[in-house]
């Protein structure tokens, strides 16, 4: 059994803290990474060969293997999580930057 259907047989909750965790776990990678090469974390995916690539993506790859190899096993489903949890991170980040105004009459 691979681990996404592992997860697909777990109640909705334990899947949604599942979600949560590995969300958690590649924006504290995507951190370290960006701290480390001085490099935006990005992903690629390449239509011909049908698969996911990039450094950060090699990164991540690495990391798990190292802590969590069950999770390293599914490049498909890790590249697209990837790609949504580094998508949903830079809207928030766009959403709350374009809200904030700085008061400069202080100064």
């Amino acid at each position: 059994m691979t681990a996404s259907e592992a997860r697909k047989q777990l109640p909705a909750r334990e899947a949604d803290f599942h979600r949560s965790a590995l969300k958690t776990l590649i924006l504290s990678l995507a951190g370290i990474y960006q701290g480390m090469s001085g490099r935006e974390p990005g992903i690629s995916f390449s239509p011909s060969s049908r698969a996911y690539d990039g450094p950060f993506f090699r990164f991540v790859i690495a990391c798990l293997l190292v802590y969590r190899p069950q999770e390293a096993k599914n490049r498909q489903a890790l590249g697209k999580s990837i790609q949504r949890f580094l998508k949903d991170a830079r809207t928030t980040m766009d959403k709350s930057s374009s809200q904030e105004t700085v008061d400069l009459s202080i100064l």
